[in-house]
């Protein structure tokens, strides 16, 4: 296994393990962008394939192609807990789709 394989497991792990801590359940406002999220996913994967998104307020305030780069965007904008998601790359859209969050 490559270094950049074993950084991307070590990330999914993470993101995992930041789900469990927090119960396994969305808040309020992270249903509600999960909902736009779904609502707009047509329009956001083809946007945004190979990106993750920090999504607040019903609008993108972050994307990149690492998780970093998102949340940093977020965090200049002044939105320290956005909700996160990524989307495959086209390629690989017939698989099986995880969403992150925190």
């Amino acid at each position: 296994m490559g270094d950049r394989q074993r950084r991307r497991e070590e990330r999914v792990r993470e993101t995992r393990a930041a789900y469990r801590a927090k119960g396994g359940h969305l808040s309020s406002t992270e249903a509600k962008e999960w909902l736009w999220i779904e609502a707009n996913r047509e329009r956001l994967q083809e946007q945004y394939a190979g990106r993750w998104i920090a999504v607040a307020g019903e609008q993108v305030v972050g994307a990149g192609i690492n998780l970093a780069t998102a949340l940093r965007q977020a965090k200049k904008k002044g939105h320290s807990e956005p909700f996160i998601t990524a989307f495959k790359r086209a390629e690989h859209r017939g698989s099986a789709e995880v969403a992150h969050w925190f």
